[in-house]
């Protein structure tokens, strides 16, 4: 029995020493958990509208300048630059150029237009002319009945999809994978620039 009490203090002893332990263990982790999530940008949906009007006003400039008759014109006519694959805007609202090089010069051009603020970009394949050109590929391709009678009933109109990068292709069915490979193989053979076709089924939707 003497024995017994003899013990008695020393596991006291370890398990306050035990407890402050697990005690500095969860408080510390508590303390990078609130750390991490402190470090993570958070804006206001105030802030989130005035840098998504930013990017907008920053690409109407863009417009009125390559405008072929000037700024502020009414033509349609651009002429876009050889570098410049389309833009569009990310989730955090910032204005994304795509290009399709990205070294100092093509940085400096936009630099002396806009202000680079709450803009990034990102390096695409193809210009957006080009996919403006490849466009009117398959627009030519679908008049002339190239894809079939069958396929070509199929087709409610094309786009572009600046984030992708590719040029549209809609179509009213959901099998699209029975008509993919038609549709590509006759563009390949009447493209010598193909760019990415984005299949878009108009009926998943409903």
């Amino acid at each position: 029995m003497g024995r017994f009490r003899r013990v008695i203090p020393y596991c006291l002893i370890a398990g306050v020493i035990l407890c402050c332990v697990a005690y500095a263990f969860t408080d510390h982790g508590q303390d990078v958990q609130d750390a991490a999530s402190s470090s993570l940008p958070v804006y206001p949906a105030a802030d989130l509208e005035y840098i998504s009007n930013l990017g907008s006003e920053k690409y109407n400039h863009l417009l009125d300048i390559w405008r072929e008759d000037g700024p502020y014109s009414s033509t349609q006519d651009i002429a876009y630059p050889s570098f410049y694959g389309g833009c569009y805007e990310d989730d955090n609202k910032d204005f994304v150029i795509m290009v399709t090089s990205l070294d100092q010069e093509v940085i400096d051009y936009f630099e002396n237009l806009i202000d680079l603020n709450y803009v990034r970009f990102s390096l695409v394949e193809n210009s957006y002319q080009e996919l403006l050109n490849e466009q009117a590929v398959v627009k030519q391709l679908l008049s002339s009945g190239a894809f079939g009678e069958n396929i070509t009933k199929l087709f409610t109109g094309t786009g572009i999809s600046q984030q992708e990068n590719a040029v549209n292709i809609y179509l009213a069915t959901v099998d699209i994978d029975s008509v993919r490979g038609t549709i590509e193989q006759v563009y390949a053979a009447n493209t010598d620039q193909p760019c990415k076709l984005r299949f878009v089924s108009l009926w998943s939707a409903w």
